[in-house]
């Protein structure tokens, strides 16, 4: 049974790893600003430092077209979606075309484990991804949902580790390392990756432990 002082002791341990994981998005996010200029659509040089690579792409916009257009397919946002890799393709490397339209060619599983964490920012504004400024809106919030999904592992994990060893200097040490020494710190806390949920369904599964 976890007592107060533990989940205390938990929320510190979430609240300082996640602070930590968003601690440069603001000054990516005023690069990519004021590189993309006055143009009112995304340009290729507006997004490098927010949006860490491509292949994130699909991942950034489905949960907005699964919550607010109620559709996997990437039709009505190909015109966006084609300003991140070559406008002049028929369609990007990250979607594949079938009979009922353009779908990403990575697995789903990974948009659905993250949709809870985007109904209260489309509950509060619903983006036009038309424009510039709601494009960078959308990877900030993946941005945001990506830290705290892996800000959650690493806290689940801290409780799984903390069940095992009662050394309180060694379990920080240990999720300290996980945390920020590890390609949670450069990648995945960084980008809607498929490991990203990954990490979260796995250290889910070590709850039982804790």
């Amino acid at each position: 049974m976890l007592n107060r002082k533990f989940l205390t002791e938990l929320f510190l341990v979430f609240l300082g790893v996640f602070l930590i994981y968003i601690s440069n998005l603001y000054a990516d996010y005023s690069k990519d600003i004021s590189r993309n200029g006055n143009d009112v659509v995304i340009t290729k040089e507006g997004y490098r430092n927010t949006l860490t690579s491509v292949d994130n792409v699909p991942n950034v916009f489905l949960p907005y077209l699964i919550l607010e257009k109620h559709t996997v397919y990437f039709d009505g946002a190909l015109n966006v979606v084609k300003r991140f890799e070559d406008e002049l393709a028929p369609y990007p490397y990250f979607l594949l075309p079938t009979d009922k339209g353009l779908v990403s060619v990575y697995p789903l599983a990974s948009t659905i484990i993250t949709l809870p964490f985007y109904i209260l920012p489309f509950a509060l504004k619903n983006p036009d991804i038309n424009y510039y400024e709601n494009v960078m809106l959308l990877l900030l919030i993946s941005r945001v949902v990506t830290a705290a999904m892996t800000a959650i592992s690493v806290t689940i994990i801290y409780a799984a580790v903390s069940s095992i060893s009662k050394s309180k200097q060694f379990n920080l040490l240990l999720i300290t390392f996980l945390a920020f020494d590890t390609s949670l710190f450069t990648i995945t806390s960084r980008g809607l990756w498929m490991h990203t949920a990954s990490l979260l369904l796995v250290s889910i599964s070590a709850i039982p432990l804790s």
